[in-house]
């Protein structure tokens, strides 16, 4: 999957280790509440997908860091618990734990967020089809064809107001027009997406699928940097694991802040599970710097 000028590293290896990658990436970023570990795995998503998106990727932080602001500053307006209020605000206390609850919250949101769109990025529909079609076909493409409705159903509504446009037909400035214009793009989206439909299902039918194995067109095969990837990822995954059990991540806001230090040995998990977040940034950037470096010496 290229990027700019070549291909991402890390989007280059196995689908199945891409996966889950991103599986254990995404199920500890929710797990985990205590912010030291909220703010790795913000600030590796973040990392990586600066590093997939390049400049692009700066309007999606912006936006992600209002969302962020909002959502730990109104936090404490529904949720009153806490052992220090700060203020009060009509008639109800604004306390401090409450405002570090919700800025957790807020920052395991954004975090989680950075990680699906990098797994949109690296996931690609027929990654999805080349791990999944062999074993469960009926849920590889019921994933692809409800991963891909969203955007598709966009893009033709986007093609439908547009040509109307071109025609004259996109309605005056009355509100009234406005809907009316409206509705008819939506009647036409709806009259096109059964039809498309329909015609994905006979193509399917015409091509044979469900009567045989399935098979895929992307080399699967797992090479000697994949396996040890793949080791790596289970390795660090199994650690993160180990402490969580033990109560090394533990994090109660509420009603008194009390986390687990972060100190002396606790450290050792701390930079596993950055290691492992980091691995895709790593890969980007050590492919970057070999790539400079075959550049300079032309």
């Amino acid at each position: 999957m290229a990027r700019g000028q070549h291909p991402d590293a890390f989007a280059a290896l196995h689908p199945a280790l891409n996966l889950i990658f991103f599986l254990a990436v995404l199920v500890w970023t929710v797990l985990l509440r205590h912010p030291a570990y909220t703010l790795v795995s913000l600030l590796a998503g973040a990392l990586y997908y600066r590093a997939l998106l390049s400049r692009r990727a700066w309007r999606t932080f912006g936006a992600l860091l209002i969302l962020m602001l909002a959502l730990t500053a109104l936090n404490p307006l529904f949720n009153t618990r806490g052992a220090h209020p700060l203020l009060t605000l009509l008639g109800r206390p604004y306390t401090l734990e409450s405002l570090c609850y919700g800025a957790s919250a807020a920052g395991m949101f954004a975090a989680a967020l950075l990680w699906f769109f990098c797994y949109g990025q690296v996931v690609t529909e027929d990654k999805l089809t080349a791990v999944l079609g062999r074993h469960l076909p009926a849920l590889s493409l019921l994933l692809v064809m409800v991963l891909r409705l969203v955007p598709a159903v966009g893009r033709r509504a986007r093609q439908l107001s547009g040509a109307r446009r071109c025609v004259g037909l996109s309605g005056s400035d009355k509100l009234s027009a406005r809907i009316g214009a409206g509705m008819t793009t939506l009647s036409a989206l709806s009259s096109a997406m059964l039809e498309g439909s329909v015609i994905t299902a006979d193509s399917m039918r015409a091509r044979g699928y469900g009567t045989g194995a399935v098979t895929s067109y992307q080399d699967t095969a797992w090479h000697r940097k994949d396996r040890l990837l793949l080791w790596a990822v289970l390795l660090l995954t199994l650690c993160t694991a180990v402490n969580f059990a033990f109560g090394g991540m533990r994090a109660d806001f509420l009603p008194t802040l009390d986390f687990a230090p972060i100190l002396g040995l606790r450290l050792i998990p701390l930079a596993g599970y950055a290691l492992l977040l980091l691995i895709p940034a790593a890969l980007h950037l050590w492919e970057e710097l070999k790539w400079h470096s075959l550049k300079s010496n032309i």
